[in-house]
């Protein structure tokens, strides 16, 4: 499994809820640690107000198929 989020704010408002500090984007990305805890990563834009988010469970075929 996997997990992705996403933020869009108006420039107005992007300082209030997306944007607020580096920190408060990483914690979102910890709310969804039990989706995937293999690797993770944030990409945002503070000026156009935008967020993205994703965790990432890599799957491992132990069949010798």
């Amino acid at each position: 499994m996997c997990g992705f989020w996403g933020c869009l704010e108006s420039k107005i408002d992007a300082t209030k809820y997306c944007y607020r500090s580096r920190s408060y984007i990483d914690e979102i990305n910890t709310l969804l640690k039990h989706r995937g805890f293999d690797d993770s990563g944030v990409w945002y834009d503070k000026k156009q107000g935008i967020a993205l988010g994703h965790t990432r469970l890599a799957i491992v075929d132990l069949s010798p198929a």
